[in-house]
């Protein structure tokens, strides 16, 4: 026990005799060292300051006694009299004079009692008023902490900020803020029409010194309108995206508010477009948790501001976006999404934009129906992603439900489409031969999004999507319309690289569906989308990423090499085709099907639908395993055969050495098998279809040749090899003693002449 009171801890006396104890004097005792002549030199530097002010600046005389009148009816114990000290503690960095007082938030006195009713409030915790640069959050009772917590640290974390408003005005010189906001007005807010214009261009010098989330807002919309930069030339994005991820850190520091959101969505999409995915989805989970702490998602709460309804709209939008990019399941649920659309504001529908070069004239923004058509499109995103993207999609559905979910999207989207306001209505872009002046880039973001939402549609497996596209073409033809006239100057919002992806990469499907003779590089119409991906990424990073990606796909060695795993491989060797085609032939020769398994990878199960859908076997569920998966190649993975060879050459090591071992994997395999064996046998089934990969079915025959299984006098064992994609081995088994006879081995008839050797390196 203490000897005397520290102002902590009960002195003896008091605790002896279970009385009140009452400290008023400060927590320690004495002057810390150094302190007088710390406080001399700030009183003189204040004095310099003040006395600058008088004889430097007009008027500054009487400026200096109204100060001096408000500072005497001012209670500096007042809580407006810390909460003002805090806020203009940026002066002191200013001033260059070091700051006396470590924190405004002292403990009050300390009063012990033996009365322990924790509902009455101690006079020392009582909570002092946090101001907006300082994050708050109020804390529950599993904390173990009570608000006295908040009132003396900091915000714990690993990354501090770094709030520096003058190397950030270096950064974008020699433009000034001003002309970076005009061009995040004129770019980003009308397809996110959620940030306070008026009270964002009104936003002082002044203000925008003092760390909050509003003044983080104002630099975030600052750095994403410095990319744009001005008219033909585009802003310098070498320092920008470490500038962003201090503001990011940042916002996260202030006292949670709805301009917090704002920035922390925006700051997601600035790193979405960038290609600092990881920093976009970190970014948005912040935003929308920091939302939902201002129970912005609250249906019931009425009267809420348009601004507030917007920004969780914008929550919406932005999740769904951002989750399709990175091929995630949306942080927030459609049923969250509110249900009325935006009011049309005259003066924000009809505002003007002028066209370049003022062709036909101005025309109207129509800002508000574009984006209510924007969140209605989305919600149906997000339904289906969240399906889709799930990590046991399509295996968890039967192929019945799979097609029944499929063609509800695709009659949503169609629904949607043709009831679109006449104003905003694009069925004209279909047309290849439109010329339009310019497109405001929030209606193509619109149009881009919708052919994104298609694009999905069919990459997931969707057959009937003719009332969505007029052809095959109709889909690149749209977005090479609207990328080639995107007003002004062709600057791309931060999501188009997404979008253009999706749609190339359904268009590829489509064109390879529908062109069996030719290559995808032959495709005018896809190499022009994919050179805009190239021209945009000088404003966009991830854009450059793609632009690669595509170009890799038109090589023509690459449909002769093959690659290792590569899950574009069905889109290039004509793998889709060949699926197609044995299924036909399997419909030809009426096989009877009981049952379908296939491994759960990408590639696998796309050939297991196609070989389904024209073989007439939509009725069957099928069964995805990851126990049928090929063997892992490691670090080979994603490398082209040739590739793959020459670095076995140079490290002296075979196919077999990388990746997982060649005995961990034949017995995986070979449990799977007789796993369906078991299975079957006990379904009673007649007839199955096992789906898997060339390496993975000669295993499967070398295993139940090992088990006593015959081949029929057609086939030799040196036969036994990799066979050709889609080829057919025929296995029959005794149910009476799963004896078994190999029948047929690598049966590719049904692709006639057009078969090429398969490189033997998974024998």
């Amino acid at each position: 026990m203490n000897g005397k009171c520290d102002g902590n801890l009960p002195c003896y006396s008091c605790a002896s005799n279970e009385l009140n104890c009452t400290y008023s004097a400060p927590k320690k005792r004495g002057i810390p060292p150094g302190y007088l002549e710390k406080l001399e030199k700030t009183n003189e530097r204040l004095f310099r300051a003040l006395s600058l002010l008088v004889n430097n600046v007009q008027g500054g005389d009487a400026a200096i006694k109204d100060v001096a009148n408000q500072l005497n009816q001012l209670d500096s114990n007042s809580d407006e009299g810390r909460l003002l000290y805090d806020d203009s503690r940026w002066l002191l960095e200013l001033l260059n004079i070091e700051d006396c007082v470590p924190s405004v938030r002292k403990r009050g006195r300390d009063e012990h009692s033996k009365d322990k009713d924790p509902s009455k409030e101690r006079e020392g915790s009582s909570q002092t008023p946090v101001p907006e640069s300082v994050e708050f959050r109020s804390l529950g009772p599993s904390s173990g902490f009570d608000d006295t917590f908040i009132a003396n640290f900091e915000r714990l974390q690993l990354t501090h900020s770094t709030f520096d408003v003058e190397r950030w005005k270096n950064v974008i010189a020699p433009y000034s803020p001003k002309q970076m906001l005009d061009n995040f007005f004129i770019h980003i807010h009308p397809a996110f029409p959620m940030v306070n214009k008026n009270g964002m261009l009104a936003f002082s010098s002044a203000e925008a010194q003092k760390k909050t989330c509003r003044s983080c807002l104002y630099w975030t919309l600052v750095f994403i309108g410095f990319l744009y930069g001005l008219p033909g030339k585009y802003g310098d994005t070498k320092h920008s995206a470490q500038t962003v991820h201090d503001i990011s850190i940042s916002t996260l520091d202030c006292q949670h508010t709805v301009e917090g959101v704002q920035a922390l969505l925006l700051q997601s999409l600035y790193f979405l477009g960038r290609g600092y995915w990881s920093n976009s989805w970190i970014a948005l989970g912040n935003a929308l948790h920091m939302a939902k702490g201002l129970d912005m998602n609250d249906k019931n709460v009425s009267g809420l501001s348009v601004i507030h309804r917007r920004t969780w709209k914008c929550c919406c939008l932005i999740d769904t976006i951002i989750a399709g990019r990175l091929g995630r399941l949306p942080q927030i649920s459609y049923v969250e999404y509110f249900d009325d659309d935006e009011p049309l504001l005259s003066d924000e529908e009809m505002e003007l934009w002028p066209r370049p070069g003022n062709i036909n004239g101005p025309c109207p923004a129509r800002t508000v129906t574009l984006f209510n058509a924007q969140c209605t499109l989305n919600r149906t995103a997000n339904k289906f992603l969240t399906v889709t993207n799930r990590k046991d999609y399509p295996g968890y559905l039967s192929e019945q439900e799979k097609t029944v979910f499929l063609q509800t999207c695709v009659n949503e989207l169609h629904n949607w489409f043709v009831t679109l306001p006449p104003e905003v209505s694009f069925q004209h872009l279909f047309n290849p031969d439109f010329v339009s002046p310019s497109i405001l880039p929030h209606f193509a973001h619109l149009v881009l999004g919708y052919l994104t939402v298609v694009s999905v549609l069919i990459v997931a497996g969707a057959t009937e999507v003719s009332p969505l596209l007029p052809s095959a073409s109709g889909m690149i033809n749209m977005c090479l319309n609207v990328v080639r006239n995107i007003h002004p100057y062709r600057k791309p919002l931060p999501d188009f690289e997404y979008f253009m992806t999706l749609c190339l990469t359904a268009s590829m499907k489509l064109y390879i569906q529908t062109n069996r003779a030719s290559s995808i590089a032959d495709y005018e119409e896809f190499r022009s989308v994919v050179e805009y991906l190239k021209e945009f990424s000088s404003m966009w990073g991830m854009s450059s990423v793609s632009y690669q990606y595509f170009v890799n796909l038109m090589r023509k060695d690459n449909a002769n090499e093959g690659f290792i795993n590569s899950a574009i491989q069905d889109f290039f060797n004509k793998g889709c085709r060949e699926a197609a085609l044995l299924g036909q032939k399997l419909k030809a020769d009426e096989i009877k099907v009981d049952g379908v398994w296939s491994s759960d990878l990408t590639r696998c199960k796309e050939t297991t639908s196609i070989v389904m859908q024209y073989a007439g076997l939509q009725g069957i569920e099928s069964v995805y395993l990851s126990e049928l998966r090929e063997r892992s190649m490691g670090k080979l993975e994603g490398l082209k055969v040739s590739e793959a060879k020459a670095l076995c050459e140079r490290e002296g090591k075979g196919f077999h050495n990388y990746g997982e071992p060649r005995t961990a994997a034949a017995e995986r395999l070979n449990m799977a098998f007789d796993g369906i064996v078991d299975k079957s046998l006990e379904l009673n089934h007649d007839t199955v279809m096992i789906v898997s990969h060339g390496g993975v079915i000669s295993k499967f025959v070398k295993h139940v040749v090992d088990n006593g299984f015959q081949f029929s006098s057609s086939i030799k064992d040196s036969d036994i090899k990799v066979p050709h994609n889609t080829s057919v081995t025929t296995i029959l088994v005794d149910k009476a003693d799963k004896s078994g006879l190999i029948t047929g081995f690598g049966d590719a008839s049904h692709l006639g002449d057009n078969i090429k050797e398969v490189d033997q390196h998974e024998k």
